[in-house]
């Protein structure tokens, strides 16, 4: 199974295996740092904010802090407040906008998104078209 696969797999499970436990995620996500700023395979990422509504995992470390329902692209579209509206518990929903790839290359291109509510954290994992 791809890498891409076993994170969307794991994407499906977490909300049965965490349950209603803020702390648990909250746990899970401080977990997932690495060196870099956050977990990442190549363009390949989760993110999430949590309750507040502010971002808490993301590979790019300036991104932290940020408040996800302000986030927009490149033309201006609130992808950012689209995620935390259409997030559900249990459930996954896309978004589609554009977003640069990790990298030195900062040119924004087509990505969708699939997002689900965990104990109250907005998380997605994105697939750059």
């Amino acid at each position: 199974m791809s890498l891409r696969l076993e994170m969307l797999q794991v994407a499906r499970l977490a909300p049965k295996l965490l349950g209603e436990s803020t702390e648990l995620v909250r746990d899970f996500l401080l977990q997932q740092q690495n060196s870099e700023g956050g977990f990442k395979d190549r363009d390949l990422y989760p993110s999430c904010s949590g309750p507040d509504g502010k971002i808490v995992a993301h590979p790019d470390a300036s991104r932290i802090g940020l408040v996800r329902a302000d986030v927009k692209d490149v033309a201006g579209k609130a992808y950012g407040a689209e995620m935390v509206k259409v997030a559900e518990e249990g459930k996954f929903a896309e978004v589609n906008y554009m977003f640069p790839r990790p990298g030195a290359d900062k040119t924004p291109v087509q990505k969708v998104s699939y997002v689900t509510k965990v104990a109250g954290y907005v998380c997605f994992v994105g697939v750059y078209k």
